[in-house]
């Protein structure tokens, strides 16, 4: 009884690209099910703006900046940006697992139709 080579290597190759798909699918699916938090990748902190006053001097153009966003504040909750750009990253790169491991599946489909 011999040992192909070829034909361990293919089935070797099918089952590591199976287990990267599923773990992308399953780790994807406690991600947007709210069960685990997302990678962070992107990691937004507030910076602090140092205003100093000027004794009596009236600046309508600093009041309309300060006006609009204190209206996106109220709009826009705090960690809405980061979280989508987090999403954003996570969706990317589980798109390369899934595309990654197809290819690591055909591979080794390849291997074993020789």
């Amino acid at each position: 009884m011999t040992l192909n080579f070829k034909r361990v290597l293919g089935w070797v190759l099918v089952f590591v690209g199976l287990i990267i798909v599923f773990w992308d699918i399953s780790a994807s699916y406690y991600y947007f099910t709210a069960k685990q938090e997302f990678p962070q990748v992107f990691v937004l902190t507030a910076v602090e703006k140092k205003d100093t006053p000027s004794a009596g001097v009236f600046d309508p153009e600093a009041l309309a900046g300060q006006i609009i966003q204190e209206q996106i504040g109220q709009l826009i909750p705090a960690n809405t940006i980061s979280l989508l750009l987090n999403m954003s990253a996570w969706i990317l790169f589980a798109t390369f697992l899934v595309y990654a491991g197809a290819k690591v599946v055909g591979l080794g489909a390849g291997f074993l139709k020789e």
